[in-house]
């Protein structure tokens, strides 16, 4: 099969990137024939693609055979769609006779602002199906910014990518929460959930010890470091966590993002104000120097306010043997189960509920001296992943050849 993956990055900026690495290397090694379509490059030279240098890559912004001209000529089977915002392009890609599939990693084309919640009065989930009420509350709850002009510019082209992927031959996506949020808005019949996959195993099972005779504890925040991603609720926690005797509070931020330098000053006035607790950033790991960060964690903190779509971050901790604190909220949550593999705080959120939630992870021995393969996420392999969505690609092509 010729498949043509189009995605908006040309660089590894999260874990969408990190699945497209191990979905393009295992549907290759399964003799299909693969062409990336890409939008945005990065300027940085220290910044990587995330496929092989064989693999024909064509830059869709562009005209011409190196551009979008070249990928349709390429001529796919079918195109699988990621993240992709300009709509002229959707345009071209719906117009060629191959089917497209899109997988909703976010909620671009459901959310104006695409966080998906609310931030005043309080931050909560917004379940609401996009439309022209979302705008009657985009400004008196926060939504997203205080421009009336953004917001329907926003608004309009939220709702054009949606008519786009309702043109789409069918909907993928990874957790329930996701599958509701599109059932919503494209059908039921159109959306299918398919078991996502880690990108690597755990190379080491790791032993969660107790609390007894522990003088420090080492906590775990990796992922982008934006708004969303809830980094300063964790430093603001930070404090206000109580062990009893009090014990020196190791924080480890791994990842880049726009946020990075605010977190950093707030956590160096937590620092100055608590001397038992350190924070130090580390930026963007992977391979063996991310699994040694997974090695050394004690609890990975997963303090997203709005509804993550699914975290692979958590999943990953949940593999290594590591247990999860966070907020209720989104696809992550659906592995975690309290008391078991770890403790998520309830709506609505605050920084004494994040900072009981890591306690509960470090103090519980139900936790940390159960968590075994019962309290680890139930994921497909690469494998297994690549090998279902080539099902779902084929049924999808039968019924193509077959109106």
């Amino acid at each position: 099969m010729r498949i043509g993956i189009v995605h908006g990055w040309g660089w590894k900026v999260g874990g969408v990137e990190i699945y497209l690495e191990e979905l393009i290397r295992k549907l290759r090694e399964m003799d299909h024939e693969i062409a990336i379509g890409y939008v945005q490059t990065s300027a940085e030279a220290s910044k990587t693609s995330y496929w092989p240098d064989e693999v024909s890559a064509y830059e869709l912004s562009k005209p011409g055979p190196s551009g979008l001209d070249g990928f349709l000529d390429w001529n796919p089977d079918l195109i699988y769609i990621h993240i992709l915002l300009d709509l002229g392009i959707w345009d071209r890609l719906l117009g060629h006779p191959c089917p497209s599939v899109y997988f909703a990693h976010s909620f671009m084309s459901t959310c104006v602002s695409g966080s998906k919640c609310y931030r005043f009065p309080r931050s909560e989930v917004c379940s609401r199906k996009l439309g022209p009420s979302c705008l009657i509350h985009y400004l008196p709850r926060r939504c997203g910014g205080l421009n009336p002009v953004t917001m329907l510019k926003q608004f309009m082209h939220q709702s054009a990518l949606l008519k786009r992927v309702r043109s789409c031959s069918l909907v993928l996506t990874h957790s329930m929460h996701m599958q509701e949020e599109l059932s919503r808005h494209v059908g039921e019949s159109k959306v299918h959930r398919i078991r996502f996959c880690l990108p690597t195993k755990p190379k080491a099972k790791f032993n969660q010890s107790g609390t007894q005779g522990r003088k420090s504890f080492n906590l775990l925040f990796m992922g982008r470091m934006e708004t969303e991603k809830g980094g300063d609720y964790l430093l603001r926690a930070l404090p206000l966590i109580r062990l009893g005797e009090q014990k020196d509070i190791t924080v480890v931020f791994a990842g880049e993002g726009t946020k990075l330098e605010s977190w950093r000053i707030l956590a160096s006035k937590i620092e100055q104000n608590n001397p038992w607790i350190s924070v130090s950033f580390l930026g963007w790991k992977e391979g063996s120097h991310k699994e040694q960060i997974f090695s050394r964690a004690d609890v990975f903190i997963m303090p997203a306010l709005w509804p993550e779509p699914l975290g692979m971050a958590p999943l990953e901790a949940l593999s290594h043997g590591i247990p999860v604190a966070g907020f209720r909220r989104g696809g992550f949550s659906e592995h975690i189960v309290d008391g078991v593999n770890g403790s998520l705080a309830p709506d609505p959120i605050s920084e004494q509920g994040l900072a009981k939630a890591i306690e509960d992870c470090i103090l519980s021995s139900s936790i940390r001296g159960e968590l075994g393969l019962s309290g680890r996420p139930r994921l497909a392999s690469v494998s297994g992943h690549a090998s279902e969505l080539l099902t779902v690609f084929n049924r999808v092509l039968t019924g193509v050849r077959t109106c």
